[in-house]
């Protein structure tokens, strides 16, 4: 099958706008990711323009099923642009420092030095902008606990990479601490590794379910999902109430091992941890019997385990 030149222009855009993946999909016109896209104004402004050029030349496209993908991808783009998620930007700097050390290592790609400067910067800078959009809009406990995640493995990724650029390697981690703490401001603990902590701070944060500006859009045009909202409601309620139902049975089995009384919450099976950070299993509630020291004569000590 010969590929037109509007599905080679359709690839381009795309390895341009996510060039991380088009440098591992083995893109021949994407040669490196040494300059990563960042969504400025000026930049998006652009690449629309250059998608809604793309949709009008559809018709050169001849297969009806190869014109209908090539419409889905560039609607695709076109709303990654529109409706960037909370981090996303870091982890494309942690994809890139990951696949530029995976590439060079086991699969003989070339040596990168000769941009892997160029790609450091280019990290510094997508952070900056990420740390400075975050900030100008809501975000909910939800979305910065998957900020601290991405920002995890972006940090770990850059310190995979070759030593003799550690000065660059210094910039991007100290442009993610900055990205950190924007993101954790008040909410003190989530970022922390260990269940207790961090379900302590999403019961403190979390609030009841809201309207996701542009969720629709995302629904239809990045996962291709035909149902109306009626529909979705429908079957999410029908998944839930399939599933309630051996959620109950689960927590009353671990409610009847725990010893937990009706009514307990996530909270008394993980409670906030003590002072030594160390976690301590919960106590029983059910006092327990007496000991028995003789057959006619129980013991006058207080049960253990109870409050």
């Amino acid at each position: 099958m010969t590929v037109t030149q509007l599905e080679k222009d359709i690839t381009d855009q795309w390895a341009q706008l996510c060039p991380v993946a088009g440098h591992t999909s083995g893109w021949p016109r994407n040669k490196d990711i040494a300059h990563l896209f960042i969504p400025t104004t000026d930049a998006v402004h652009e690449a629309n323009a250059k998608i809604g050029a793309l949709r009008k030349r559809l018709s050169e496209i001849s297969d009806a099923d190869l014109r209908t993908t090539a419409d889905k991808q560039l609607a695709l783009l076109a709303t990654q642009l529109a409706w960037p998620q909370p981090g996303a930007a870091v982890q494309d700097c942690g994809d890139g420092a990951f696949y530029i050390k995976l590439l060079n290592s086991e699969f003989g790609r070339p040596d990168p030095k000769s941009w892997l400067s160029g790609f450091l910067d280019s990290a510094a800078k997508k952070i900056d902008f990420e740390t400075d959009r975050l900030t100008k809009i809501p975000l909910d406990v939800t979305h910065r606990r998957q900020c601290l995640t991405v920002a995890a493995y972006c940090e770990a990724t850059m310190r995979i990479l070759e030593k003799g650029y550690s000065a660059k390697i210094d910039t991007v981690l100290t442009k993610l601490d900055h990205f950190k703490q924007t993101v954790d401001g008040s909410f003190k603990g989530l970022d922390a590794d260990d269940i207790p902590t961090v379900i302590h701070v999403l019961r403190e944060h979390t609030a009841a379910p809201t309207y996701t500006d542009g969720y629709p859009q995302l629904l239809t045009d990045l996962y291709d999902f035909a149902p109306s909202a009626a529909d979705l409601d429908t079957t999410a309620t029908t998944w839930l109430e399939q599933d309630l139902a051996i959620v109950k049975a689960l927590a009353a089995e671990l409610a009847s091992l725990l010893k937990l009384p009706r009514g307990s919450s996530v909270g008394d099976v993980w409670p906030k941890p003590a002072a030594s950070g160390r976690w301590a299993p919960p106590r029983s509630r059910t006092p327990r019997r007496p000991a028995r020291t003789s057959p006619t004569r129980t013991s006058s000590r207080s049960p253990m385990g109870s409050d």
